[in-house]
């Protein structure tokens, strides 16, 4: 999958997910991986070890079957980030809409095409006697739309 770059427009950004920029100063990632099955079918013949068929063309690219990316980091709401950005991309989940996915490897970023949020994961320590949270450990599940 090759699309064009499209500039990040600033160097602090790390990455950016439809118009939510993760950054320092909202959600920095301390943490990514990204995860790519490939098309191959498990054949199993009568009385032979088993045996993987390709699925595409040999010699071309037949896709991957599945791309993921988790992110994951932690907000001390007191230094950087806010708390309320989790649920800015909460509510970008529950809309229901593919996000074009920006990734800063390169000086302009990478677009990665479009990608929908699977899944956000928050764990809440360290409270001030308030109930706020000190530190906020989060993971995000993406998968390619196509």
């Amino acid at each position: 999958m090759a699309f064009d770059p499209i500039p990040l427009f600033k160097k602090e950004v790390f990455a950016r997910l439809g118009d939510f920029s993760f950054e320092l100063l909202t959600l920095s990632p301390e943490k990514v991986e990204r995860e790519t099955g490939y098309r191959w079918v498990k054949q199993e013949p009568i009385g032979a070890l088993p045996i993987y068929q390709y699925i595409g063309v040999i010699g071309k690219a037949a896709g991957p079957s599945e791309d993921k990316l988790t992110v994951a980091g932690v907000l001390h709401p007191e230094f950087s980030g806010r708390i309320d950005h989790l649920k800015r991309l909460r509510d970008m989940a529950a809309i229901g809409k593919p996000q074009r996915l920006i990734y800063a490897d390169t000086e302009i970023g990478q677009n990665l095409g479009l990608w929908i949020i699977q899944k956000i994961k928050e764990t809440r320590s360290i409270f001030y006697g308030d109930g706020i949270p000190r530190r906020v450990e989060f993971s995000m599940e993406l998968e390619f739309y196509g």
